[in-house]
């Protein structure tokens, strides 16, 4: 998986950078802070050049049964651990959206599978992949659920003070892994309204997770029904944050692919708490669960691979398949890389030559 939650509202796709132009006096500053247990104004906010550091975590593991008429056969847990450290920045701000900038820095996917531990890392546009702390035969990086690390670049989204999302460029095409899987603090939209601590208001919105694989792998897209919670207001490292929950189920009972399986009884469940700053406007961090599980009509190929194909050499009937899963996202504010220090040009000036 990732891991990729993405929404689609236009279904940010990911890059040209939108350098839009001044920043207006009313979103320079903060909204008044409301008083404890007064009903306050939630709003993002876009100080050009703003720029963040993050590092996500995503824990995942999933079950597949294969098998026809009960008779399954049970491949063992796959564990995938992704992370990304990506920069956010501010390119610009017009009409109260703002254009961010989200340039990963490194990608790791570490997969236990079949008791073989498989490392990707991509820094800049470089990947590499170790087997079992060697590196990985030739072969096995064009068909290793790698490949995806090939297509994380750089991405432009647009999003307004209230956090709806309204374009999306980049080179990752439709489903960015950056921007949503791996941030699900990106699906945080807030009301119209003012709201107090413990007020609730709810979002629809198109989402899909993404798995750790080649492009297009995941569950379908479904509408979410998402319910947002301001549960409490703390100070945290001097800073003012309101801790938002939020929760969401999907399903889908039928879809079917001209290109893969069809799949049926599909389910998402997600929970989980941002963390927002409310003097800055910005997500601070976040920690959330997503749960998974979907039944697949795969066609009859899939089954010969893992041994689910008939000894006698009759026709390998089509395989239902059961995936069940889940992942732990972790979403921390880093503190801004280091910049380089300034390289020194020799002098030209040519030293005098003393005579004697």
């Amino acid at each position: 998986m990732p891991g990729r939650l993405t929404a689609r509202l236009g279904r940010q796709g990911p890059i040209a950078v939108f350098l839009c132009a001044c920043l207006t006096p009313a979103l320079a500053q903060a909204p008044p802070a409301a008083p404890d247990g007064e009903p306050m104004t939630l709003v993002f906010q876009y100080p050009n050049g703003r720029e963040q550091r993050f590092r996500t975590t995503t824990k995942m593991s999933a079950t597949t049964d294969f098998g026809n008429a009960g008779a399954g056969i049970a491949v063992p847990p796959v564990d995938v651990v992704l992370e990304v450290r990506h920069t956010e920045k501010v390119v610009g701000v017009r009409d109260s959206i703002g254009s961010l900038s989200l340039r990963p820095e490194r990608v790791t996917v570490t997969a236990n599978v079949l008791g073989n531990k498989l490392v990707m890392t991509r820094v800049g546009n470089q990947t590499t992949m170790t087997l079992n702390g060697q590196p990985a035969p030739p072969g096995l990086a064009a068909g290793a659920p790698g490949g995806p690390l090939e297509g994380i670049g750089p991405v432009v989204l647009r999003r307004d003070a209230r956090g709806s999302i309204s374009e999306q460029k980049g080179t990752t095409g439709d489903n960015s892994p950056l921007a949503r899987i791996n941030n699900p603090a990106f699906l945080l939209q807030f009301p119209d309204r003012p709201v107090a601590v413990g007020e609730s208001w709810s979002v629809d919105q198109n989402l899909t997770l993404g798995l750790p694989g080649p492009p297009g792998a995941g569950l379908p897209e479904m509408m979410f029904k998402l319910k947002h919670t301001l549960k409490e207001v703390q100070m945290r490292n001097g800073r003012r944050e309101a801790l938002i929950q939020t929760e969401g189920n999907a399903a889908i009972s039928n879809i079917s692919s001209p290109m893969g399986p069809q799949i049926r009884n599909a389910t998402q469940a997600l929970t989980g708490t941002t963390r927002f700053d409310l003097a800055g406007g910005r997500i601070a961090g976040g920690a959330f669960t997503m749960l998974y599980s979907m039944d697949m009509t795969a066609p009859a190929g899939l089954g010969a691979a893992v041994g689910a194909a008939p000894a006698d050499g009759a026709a390998a009937p089509a395989q239902n398949i059961k995936l069940n899963g889940s992942a732990e996202i972790t979403l921390t504010e880093e503190a801004p890389a280091p910049k380089p220090a300034p390289t020194r040009r020799p002098s030209s000036r040519r030293k005098p030559v003393r005579r004697r």
